[in-house]
């Protein structure tokens, strides 16, 4: 379940990928396929029957919620992914706890998804060395932080590439 960016914060984050890219380093912004939006992923599983997409829908009827884009944050070793924080204010932290608790089976591998354990954030780039870090550290220039909403909620399904409302 992913918490799709409109606004301001759709923008800025578009705009971090352009630069990026310009840049020559890893950005989201390279994929060109039309549900390549900015988002935050709340919660994964493997399957959404109709009650889980129904328990979902009323979850999101509560949206837009306000986000602040932060930070960059960087995750990884050897190879890292950069993004930006999205500053975890109680109406977002619930937002995310009530979306994992909506789920039948939820899918936490890493243990990154847990009440307490979840950075909330949107990914600008993947797969960066040390050295290009730095260097997109460098292309994105001064940082400051955008506020604008959480506009909408879909279901990314990572096998079909397919985007789903709720």
């Amino acid at each position: 379940m992913e918490l799709v960016l409109g606004g301001a914060a759709e923008a800025a984050v578009r705009a971090d990928w352009e630069r990026l890219r310009r840049a020559g380093l890893p950005s989201q912004g390279r994929h060109t396929d039309v549900a390549n939006r900015p988002h935050v992923t709340l919660a994964l599983t493997e399957s959404v029957d109709d009650l889980v997409h129904d328990r979902l829908a009323a979850i999101a009827a509560g949206l837009p919620l306000p986000l602040t884009v932060g930070a960059p944050i960087v995750f990884g070793h050897r190879r890292f992914i950069l993004g930006r924080l999205i500053v975890p204010e109680r109406g977002l932290l619930g937002l995310q706890q009530r979306a994992w608790g909506a789920l039948d089976e939820p899918v936490d591998r890493h243990d990154t998804f847990r009440l307490g354990g979840w950075t909330p954030h949107v990914t600008l780039g993947r797969r960066f060395s040390a050295e290009q870090v730095g260097a997109a550290l460098t292309a994105l220039g001064p940082v400051r932080p955008v506020t604008g909403p959480g506009a909408r909620v879909r279901l990314w399904d990572i096998g079909a590439h397919r985007e789903r409302w709720v």
